[in-house]
């Protein structure tokens, strides 16, 4: 299968940049494979380790790749410094590397509407601070400060905002499985609660949107730039995951409940009508552990309904594509890219499909892809052996 954009080879793994135009054959009426997919130039082996991509984010217009690129020893294979570098999905070959700080850890990597900014966070460890910047070409800008710990960016569907999930004065990194600071005082009063902040475009102050005693999972603006979905829980969020339920939250401060789930929900995404949120439900472990059935609910509130029961796969990320909404899926061994079709009765149509592992963004388990505004194109960093 011709998927590699950009490789480098251990003795026992393989993890390269994968970039495919998953909607051809689909166009040509033909059953679409592995095989639609552009090879492009490989990175050499290194015998010292393992180079690999992370955060990875695709330009509106499918030309453009970025990521954070980390060389990985044998010795020390929990490296968490690289820098961000910015490729030709033609080639592969190198436009921009940003490396504004030497401690820092990149992440969040995400391009605004128009394809000329990339926004990011860099996570300072030893001033506890996250930065949130911007980048024109390799010029930078910080457009806010946060000390503690910050996720997530995301522009407005207008391109004038940015929101992130932040925690001030974090005890710890986000995760149940993080350390953090030992307890004293009085047990389980105060937590760090993760919130949907926005801040302009071009900086400014930083303003929270979702309430200080609720902990915001994950997020998605609304189609209007009004106000959010998200999947959120009251107190101790580490504790409360698997209870968490569906909420609206609008610019203004105020909240409301969409829907609650007898199992967990995770990446909730809002139709471009704005009248419907799907999202993944199933029987999760720890959050970031994503697998499921794909379900709706109207915005307005009500029961989800699975549109995808029976599907012989666990969904892993969904993602709108104007009228077009695509899925990746672990179907057996194979990670999985799939069109649900309103017209065809949502029967997931399989468009790529590779015997690896294939991670984009900062999801941290399952199957995820990166894709053009257009959805004709799909990147993902893969491995496999």
């Amino acid at each position: 299968m011709r998927i590699t954009a950009a490789a480098a080879l251990t003795a026992l793994t393989a993890a390269a940049l994968a970039v495919a135009a998953p909607a051809a054959a689909e166009a040509a009426g033909a059953a679409p494979t592995a095989e639609a997919a552009v090879a492009a130039q490989p990175v050499q082996p290194s015998a010292a380790g393992m180079h690999t991509f992370e955060s990875l984010a695709l330009s509106p217009d499918g030309a453009r790749i970025a990521s954070v690129e980390i060389e990985r020893s044998f010795d020390s294979p929990a490296a968490l410094h690289g820098p961000i570098v910015v490729r030709s999905t033609a080639d592969g070959h190198v436009l921009e590397r940003l490396d504004p700080c030497a401690l820092c850890r990149y992440a969040g990597l995400t391009w605004s509407p128009d394809g000329r900014e990339l926004a990011f966070i860099g996570s300072d460890p030893v001033k506890g601070e996250a930065q949130l910047a911007l980048a024109r070409g390799t010029q930078l800008t910080v457009l806010a400060r946060i000390q503690g710990v910050a996720e997530s960016p995301r522009f407005s569907p207008d391109g004038r905002e940015l929101a992130i999930l932040a925690t001030v004065a974090a005890k710890k990194r986000t995760g149940a499985l993080e350390a953090g600071a030992p307890p004293s005082g009085e047990i389980g009063v105060e937590f760090d609660e993760q919130r949907i902040a926005i801040v302009p475009e071009r900086g400014g102050e930083l303003h929270f949107v979702s309430p200080a005693d609720t902990y915001v999972y994950e997020y998605d603006w609304m189609p209007d730039g009004r106000g959010f979905v998200g999947t959120a829980a009251k107190g101790d969020g580490d504790a409360n995951w698997w209870i968490a339920e569906l909420d609206a939250f609008d610019i203004g401060g105020g909240s409301r409940r969409i829907a609650s789930f007898e199992l967990q929900m995770s990446v909730p995404r809002v139709a471009p009508d704005g009248r419907t949120v799907r999202f993944i439900g199933g029987l999760m472990s720890d959050f970031g552990a994503v697998g499921g059935e794909i379900y709706e609910v109207p915005l307005a509130g009500g029961t989800p309904v699975s549109l995808t029961p029976g599907f012989r796969g666990s969904f892993t990320s969904l993602t709108w594509r104007g009228s077009r909404f695509l899925a990746t899926a672990i179907v057996v061994d194979h990670a999985t890219l799939l069109a649900l079709r309103d017209d065809a009765g949502h029967t997931p149509q399989p468009l790529w499909s590779a015997p690896v592992t294939a991670r984009a963004g900062d999801a941290d388990t399952g199957v995820e892809a990166a894709l053009s505004a257009d959805g004709r194109i799909l990147a993902t960093a893969v491995e496999d052996f």
